[in-house]
């Protein structure tokens, strides 16, 4: 029989206040307008790991990170996704939350 996996809260509310960070980071990083290569690495990758419905392993997330890029980029191609970040807590956090948070085409200076 298998045991159970034992979580330390003090380890759930970090990983949570992270995520928020990376989200909160995101949404500064969009609203200054700064180009991807501004970014921290980890947000950057959070944010193309969440509009890479090719990467998820479900179509209810593959719709979410479709709807999440056209969202951020409307008709632009945006940049390259990261399917290899798809599955990266915060790439789901973003992907969840991020549409709900910024204006339509908010990443469309991403593109140029």
């Amino acid at each position: 029989m298998m045991g159970r996996r034992s979580f330390d809260r003090t380890d759930i509310e970090a990983a949570i206040n992270h995520e928020n960070w990376v989200l909160e980071r995101c949404l500064d990083l969009l609203n200054e307008r700064k180009s991807l290569s501004d970014w921290d690495d980890e947000v950057a990758e959070a944010l193309l790991g969440a509009i890479a419905d090719d990467g998820v392993r479900n179509e209810p997330e593959a719709e979410k990170a479709r709807k999440l890029r056209h969202h951020l980029f409307e008709n632009e191609a945006g940049p390259t996704a990261r399917p290899d970040k798809a599955h990266v807590t915060t790439a789901e956090r973003i992907r969840a939350d991020l549409a709900g948070l910024v204006p339509a085409g908010a990443g469309l200076h991403l593109t140029h």
